[in-house]
C-alpha cells in the first residue's frame, strides 16, 4: 500500500480567488500553476551537490531538478560547479509578473470584433455529426483542444488579475533551453497566454 499526501486549500486561500463574473472556468486543473511567492533558489551546497529550487517543495516527495529529463538520452546531464546557468535560472525565476487588467478587459470585451479566442457558446457543426470521417475527428479534436487550452488561459488570468505579483518559474533542458513549468498561462504559451 502507497501512501499519498494531498494538499487542500483552505478557506483563507480559497476567499483570495475572486468570484469569476465570467463563464470562464479552468477546465482541467493544472499540476503547476504560478505562484505568488518567489520560487526557491537553486543553490550549490558544501559538499557541491545542487539543493533542489523552483516551486516551494519539500525536496522528498516532490522535487525538481533544475535540468529537464530525457529518457531518449543514454546519460543524465549534469552542471559542472563553475557555471552561471543556476545563476542566471535563479535569476529568472525571481522576475514577478502582474496580469495586464487593461489587456485582458480588452480581449475579454473586444474578442467579438478581433477573435482572440473562441467564441465559449459556439458549437462545431462536427460535435453533432454521427459519424465522422478521420480528417473530421482530427479537426473536431483539434478545435476542443484549443478551446480547452484557451479557457484555461482565460480562467487562470482572471484568478490571478488582482494578484500584485506572480512568478513563473523554470528550468532547463540539456541543451540550455528555458522552459517555464506553469501550465497554461506562461510566456511561451500560445498568443493568448503572452498577451
Amino acid at each position: 500500500m502507497k501512501k499519498k499526501s494531498i494538499l487542500v486549500a483552505g478557506p483563507a486561500l480559497v476567499n483570495l480567488v475572486p468570484e469569476l463574473k465570467t463563464s470562464f472556468s479552468i477546465q482541467t486543473i493544472p499540476n503547476r500553476i504560478p505562484m505568488v511567492y518567489p520560487p526557491k533558489s537553486y543553490k550549490y551546497e558544501e559538499n557541491k551537490i545542487l539543493e533542489l529550487g523552483g516551486y516551494l517543495l519539500n525536496g522528498e516527495e516532490y522535487a525538481d531538478e533544475i535540468l529537464l529529463s530525457n529518457r531518449e538520452l543514454s546519460y543524465k546531464s549534469s552542471l559542472l560547479r563553475e557555471n552561471d546557468i543556476v545563476e542566471m535560472v535563479n535569476k529568472i525565476n525571481s522576475v514577478a509578473f502582474k496580469i495586464n487588467e487593461n489587456v485582458l478587459d480588452f480581449i475579454l470585451i473586444n474578442n467579438h470584433k478581433y477573435g482572440f479566442f473562441q467564441d465559449i457558446n459556439y458549437v462545431n457543426s462536427l460535435s453533432s455529426k454521427n459519424k465522422l470521417t478521420i480528417t473530421e475527428q482530427k479537426e473536431l479534436l483539434s478545435l476542443n483542444s484549443k478551446k480547452h487550452l484557451e479557457l484555461n488561459i482565460l480562467g487562470l488570468a482572471t484568478i490571478f488579475r488582482n494578484v500584485p505579483s506572480i512568478y513563473l518559474p523554470v528550468r532547463i533542458d540539456y541543451r540550455g533551453r528555458l522552459y517555464c513549468i506553469t501550465e497554461y498561462l506562461n510566456y511561451l504559451g500560445i498568443e493568448l497566454a503572452k498577451g
